[in-house]
């Protein structure tokens, strides 16, 4: 969902405000590309190859051991396990 909401910002150039300033259009566009796929290929390929890379980066840090309150905490004496200097 979050990719396809980038393809609406992105692309048809939509904003969050346009919910209440303009929520036929934009449930307009929203339905057709829904109603007819095959006619908009861009915004189903977008809306995949922004997902996999959303994923791949959420994907990557989760599996990296990346912890921000592991970093941050105070009094921490190491950071990842090494010495701070």
């Amino acid at each position: 969902m979050s990719s396809f909401g980038v393809y609406l910002g992105r692309f048809l150039r939509w904003n969050s405000w346009d919910v209440l300033n303009n929520p036929f259009g934009l449930f307009s566009d929203i339905v057709v590309r829904f109603i007819y796929p095959m006619e908009y290929t861009k915004t189903w390929g977008v809306t995949l190859l922004m997902g996999i890379m959303l994923n791949f980066m959420y994907f990557t840090f989760k599996w990296s051991g990346i912890s921000e309150e592991k970093e941050l905490r105070p009094g921490s004496k190491s950071l990842n396990g090494l010495e701070q200097f």
